[in-house]
């Protein structure tokens, strides 16, 4: 009977032989969590938020808080949040769009990625490397770009620069123009 039990454990954990499983499962006395090779779902990353709030890094206790996922899963989870770069920043969206703008290309994998971070300003991020550039690019046009794989490099830029430029722009003039307003007022009284 227990072989029979081992036997259908044993298709739930990929190929491991009906002993395998026995022995394991003696040895912890209890079933192990279901293995999830899927996506994270938004349910699980909020509990592993939680627990890592809660436990840090005791991945045990954030695995059996989760439920759904193994220890080595989670450490692994974190490890890769930890190498994720941040998201750029509007004013930093801005730089770079301004820095591409202004690259000779007229596609995007002609883009020197190695060469970008040599025209980014030092004091905004000293250890940016082409790649979390290009990382950032792609995800900005991603999200921002509709149809993006139909358009040509100068389209995208343009429509980014428009999206995020032209709004800056125009609250600087009306800035610059409340200034020019306030100096007329004081020179006239």
């Amino acid at each position: 009977l227990f072989e029979q039990r081992s036997s259908g454990i044993n298709a739930e954990y990929g190929g491991r032989s009906a002993g395998s499983v026995r022995d394991r499962l003696t040895k912890v006395g209890t079933k192990l969590p279901s293995r999830n090779r899927d996506r994270w779902s938004d349910e699980e990353i909020k509990a592993f938020e939680d627990a890592q709030d809660k436990f840090g890094d005791d991945w045990k206790k954030i695995s059996e808080l989760v439920g759904t996922r193994t220890w080595k899963q989670c450490a692994k989870r974190a490890e890769v949040a930890r190498k994720k770069p941040a998201e750029l920043n509007e004013d930093e969206q801005v730089i770079l769009l301004e820095i591409l703008d202004k690259e000779p290309v007229h596609f995007i994998d002609e883009i020197n990625w190695k060469g970008i971070p040599e025209k980014w300003p030092y004091e905004l991020d000293p250890q940016i490397d082409g790649n979390m550039l290009k990382e950032k690019f792609f995800r900005l046009v991603q999200y921002r770009v509709p149809f993006y794989s139909h358009l040509s490099y100068s389209d995208i830029i343009e429509l980014l620069m428009e999206h995020f430029c032209k709004p800056r722009r125009d609250k600087s003039k009306k800035q610059s123009e409340m200034i020019n307003e306030s100096i007329k007022v004081e020179v006239v009284d």
